[in-house]
């Protein structure tokens, strides 16, 4: 009882800062270290945090009391989770499904992409990131899609670097930072090895005129997720390893030097899935390896401490 209550008078100091004031770094941590399995993502705001626990199923975890928790079903595999007002959007690769936050119902479920069919391979959606009432969706092979949250409609969709045709490369994932939204791509097309690849690495993309501002190239195979402070971009590959860019170094046509490869996360193990961050930690699911040879590898929750990755 003790700890939930130093987790209360934590949270009232934060909320006292400021009518908006972000919530603490430390009630965060300890609202992730309070919980168990976790798989595909970590998303939270001012009252909740959001874990996908397993496919189809997200908990809903009080920040305010970590032990106010409740689990919501999913049709499909969830994939990611946006919150505005008293409405979860949350991502699956069958459509967007709306749910009323206080009552836990299931509203509707929106398409991602206006294409006349469903996708097929390597076309499904992989995440999504909120850009003023709208959600950003990476969306594969079909490049990027926005959907409106007031109309409830597709209002804009687009191709990726499809000026490299043939060849087909597929966005894995999606990070806003003010207008511009940052795509990770990851290569399709087969390619011998003395011949260039598809187009791997970061797609910066103007979401107020909605024209691509760079295609940055040249980078490793294999990255799956994005999460981002405004100021650091995270580049997770499968989280073995995770990369560290400056946003502000991302421009041109070739993925720069990153700023750190980290492949030491002061556990055993690795994240997985899309992760969040603040200023302190790194929200992530994670897939602990076990202390003997042998044992069963744990997916679970942890918060990890930005400059003692070098994540900072």
């Amino acid at each position: 009882m003790k700890a939930f209550g130093f987790l209360t008078v934590l949270l009232s100091i934060a909320i006292a800062s400021g009518a908006r004031a972000q919530v603490n770094s430390k009630v965060l941590k300890s609202v992730v270290q309070s919980q168990g399995g976790c798989e595909s993502f970590i998303r939270y705001d001012d009252d909740n945090m959001y874990f996908g626990i397993t496919q189809n199923a997200v908990q809903i975890v009080s920040i305010g009391d970590p032990r106010d928790s409740r689990i919501i079903s999913t049709r499909a595999a969830e994939l990611d989770l946006v919150r505005t007002g008293d409405t979860l959007w949350i991502l699956t690769p069958a459509g967007i499904e709306e749910w009323s936050l206080s009552g836990l119902q299931r509203i509707a479920v929106h398409p991602t992409f206006n294409a006349g069919r469903r996708p097929a391979n390597w076309e499904y959606p992989t995440a999504m990131a909120l850009y003023k009432d709208q959600l950003v969706i990476s969306h594969g092979l079909w490049g990027l899609s926005i959907f409106d949250t007031v109309s409830k409609k597709i209002v804009h969709q687009a191709p990726l670097v499809q000026e490299q045709a043939p060849l087909l490369s597929m966005a894995t994932g999606v990070a806003v930072a003010g207008d511009l939204a940052y795509f990770s791509m990851d290569d399709v097309t087969m390619r011998r090895p003395d011949q260039k690849p598809a187009f791997r690495g970061i797609v910066v993309y103007n979401l107020a005129t909605r024209t691509t501002e760079h295609n940055l190239d040249n980078m490793d195979a294999g990255a799956d997720a994005l999460a981002t402070d405004g100021e650091k971009l995270i580049v997770s590959f499968m989280g073995i390893p995770i990369w560290k860019y400056k946003l502000s170094t991302l421009r041109g046509s070739v993925v720069p030097e990153p700023e750190q490869r980290i492949w030491k996360f002061g556990i055993k193990g690795h994240p997985i899935g899309r992760a969040s961050m603040d200023e302190e930690y790194y929200y992530t699911c994670f897939l602990e390896a076990p202390e003997t040879r042998g044992g069963k590898y744990t997916k679970t929750s942890v918060a990890l401490d930005r400059k003692s990755i070098l994540l900072d």
